[in-house]
């Protein structure tokens, strides 16, 4: 499960009835304490950018749906605008050019009065 919105109180976690430099998070739409996942550590060292905090309330699971919704369209919309790029690609040919040179010609001639 993906991390869904969290606070804090400013309230310290205790691990075998010691106080750790780590804050207690809780779930925005619920209070609950959020769970949390470490889902990453490299070389024994643990960055808090490795640590996922969510809750499984109903609100939580809508949120994470609309963020996996919202994830595939902008995927899908990055694959259109690759294919637009290659459509540009089939503007520049030979028939096409030559049409545009053609009437950008005749606009030339009929400014500078020219036959």
């Amino acid at each position: 499960m993906r991390e869904t919105r969290t606070f804090t109180l400013g309230e310290k976690a205790e691990e075998c009835g010691f106080t750790v430099n780590r804050e207690i998070f809780y779930c925005s739409y619920c209070g609950e304490k959020a769970k949390e996942e470490d889902v990453g550590s490299s070389h024994n060292h643990r960055w808090e950018e490795c640590i996922v905090r969510y809750c499984n309330c109903e609100t939580a699971k809508k949120e994470q749906s609309s963020k996996e919704y919202l994830s595939k369209y902008r995927n899908r919309v990055i694959q259109l605008e690759r294919e637009l790029k290659e459509f540009e690609k089939m503007e520049d040919n030979e028939i096409v050019n030559t049409m545009k040179y053609n009437k950008e010609l005749e606009t030339l001639k009929k400014k500078f009065k020219m036959k």
